[in-house]
């Protein structure tokens, strides 16, 4: 078996790489020309360089593949527009279920988010069944591209007998993000002094259970279905406990209330707001005044994922980084360690 990930210096990609390679499976690994290399230093990858946005260029990395792990995509939160998002995560997402039909793909692993998915509370956590409706993610340009994506596979499935499969990673944690993507919250709090936290929530999970996960779908996982790839529900503020207890770094926390994150939303062009590297607008806003809680229940049943303690992917985030928190002038000498 052979399996070709597009995205491959991306986060996620990153770890399902050394996943593959603990397996001893062939990966070939699918790039842009200027892409950043550092988070796959000494994996074991064959790298073609090109675009899944170029259907003749995915349709050359697919052949003499067995199985597709479709995780590229443009994954930033903002702008929240739908039209910045079409192009990456829909039309890409085309060519590469075409590339895939066309070679004779045994399956496609197709990397969405938990986004795409209603959410629910601590009781009573989002499934895999539950529809993307009302606000505020249904009014994310990311979400909703990402939700289109998927239902072209679904399409793909049903009318022309496509073997595929859905992953929905939550909010990830871990080591090997080079961008940084999500670990830039732990890189924020390292190099900040105060933390404006807003009452919101969200499940995070450790990236090396999530490779895991993706790697058992290749075998195990059954055609057509979601997979929430998730473990703990935290809100913010719990987050930065652990953040707080795994790192030994103390910093002084003002809690701020719903109304004012989106009051300040509704004005809208505020950057790094509450430490979380975007822009504030009445979308983000909104979303990081819920508590958007899922369950991985069907992924461990079913697919056998592991359940990392979240100290665990802080910590080795933390130590990838290269930081010490050995006192304040340090923070801005992050070096990410291959």
């Amino acid at each position: 078996m052979k399996v070709l990930l597009t995205g491959a210096n991306g986060f996620l990609a990153a770890n399902l790489i050394r996943e593959l390679n603990r397996r001893s499976v062939p990966v070939r690994g699918m790039v842009r020309k200027s892409a950043e290399l550092r988070a796959i230093e000494g994996t074991d990858l064959e790298i073609v360089y090109g675009s899944f946005l170029q259907a003749g260029e995915i349709d050359q990395a697919v052949r003499g593949c067995d199985v597709v792990i479709h995780s590229a995509a443009n994954t930033g939160p903002t702008p929240t527009a739908l039209r910045h998002y079409l192009g990456p995560n829909v039309e890409g997402t085309r060519n590469v279920v075409n590339a895939c039909l066309g070679n004779g793909v045994q399956r496609l692993i197709f990397v969405s988010t938990v986004n795409t998915i209603g959410f629910g509370s601590a009781e009573n956590p989002g499934r895999e069944d539950w529809p993307l409706d009302g606000a505020p993610f249904s009014r994310s340009g990311y979400a909703v591209s990402k939700l289109m994506a998927e239902d072209l596979v679904r399409e793909a499935i049903r009318d022309k007998g496509l073997d595929a499969v859905i992953v929905n990673p939550s909010f990830m944690i871990g080591p090997y993000d080079a961008k940084p993507s999500s670990n830039r919250i732990i890189r924020i709090y390292y190099q900040g002094h105060v933390s404006l936290v807003p009452p919101g929530g969200k499940n995070f999970v450790d990236v090396r259970d999530v490779a895991v996960a993706v790697c058992n779908a290749i075998s195990m996982g059954r055609t057509g279905e979601r997979y929430i790839l998730a473990h703990e529900n935290l809100t913010l503020d719990a987050f930065f406990d652990k953040l707080e207890t795994v790192t030994g770094v103390k910093q002084k926390r003002i809690r701020i209330p719903a109304g004012l994150v989106r009051t300040l939303g509704g004005l809208g062009g505020i950057t790094n707001a509450f430490g979380s590297g975007y822009e504030l607008d009445p979308v983000t806003s909104h979303i990081l005044c819920i508590r958007n809680f899922y369950t991985p229940e069907k992924a461990i049943r079913e697919l056998g994922m592991p359940q990392t303690p979240i100290e665990e992917a802080i910590r080795a985030s933390w130590e990838w980084m290269g930081i010490k928190a050995e006192g304040r002038r340090q923070r801005a000498q992050i070096s990410p360690k291959t």
